[in-house]
């Protein structure tokens, strides 16, 4: 850690954030506005404006933490992340959507091992989880607009962005094309 920042903790820092803030109702998933704020200052100029739009009903609460706690979570977006997503032993998820098991997607990984030096075709990419696992250049949709703005954030948090190439649209269209892959990856069905 850097100095000045071993006296906070992503795990506090979130815990005391989200206490505080589900003050205002049971309901309220304010840990997702806490997300965007720290993707937003992370990702500085380089935010995707989509996915800030598609968060954007998501409060952040501006007086639960100081501006220096808020620029240490944001250098460890992906433990915030991981920690919003999966709070307090329940998985978040996004409009039915699904956070795979790391323990899947891992195996998945090592059932396919796929030389590094090829594309890889995710049709339902949910919240990227093979784009992070894999070393490869990956390509794929995904429908769920909440889904795929979470895994642009989980994607830059995990430094993958830039060999990831996951739009915001229908997988099934996108089959009707004459594009060809070498190798397709998807998840067992879960829904």
């Amino acid at each position: 850690a850097i100095v000045g920042e071993a006296r906070f903790n992503v795990s506090d820092l979130v815990n005391r954030y989200q206490f505080l803030a589900h003050q205002g109702g049971i309901f309220n998933k304010s840990g997702l506005g806490l997300l965007v704020e720290a993707y937003r200052i992370a990702a500085g100029n380089w935010a995707k404006p989509e996915v800030l739009n598609i968060l954007n009903e998501y409060e952040f609460k501006k007086d639960i933490l100081s501006q220096e706690e808020l620029t240490f979570l944001s250098k460890h977006l992906n433990e915030v992340f991981a920690l919003v997503i999966s709070s307090n032993g329940t998985t978040f998820h996004p409009s039915d959507g699904f956070v795979q098991p790391q323990e899947v997607t891992d195996f998945m990984c090592r059932m396919a091992s796929f030389p590094e030096n090829v594309t890889v075709y995710n049709p339902f990419a949910g919240a990227d989880s093979y784009a992070i696992a894999l070393p490869n250049h990956i390509v794929g949709e995904e429908l769920n607009c909440m889904a795929w703005a979470l895994g642009q954030i989980r994607l830059f948090a995990n430094c993958a962005d830039k060999r990831a190439e996951i739009a915001l649209g229908d997988s099934f269209e996108s089959m009707q094309s004459n594009e060809k892959f070498s190798a397709i990856i998807t998840s067992p069905v879960y829904l």
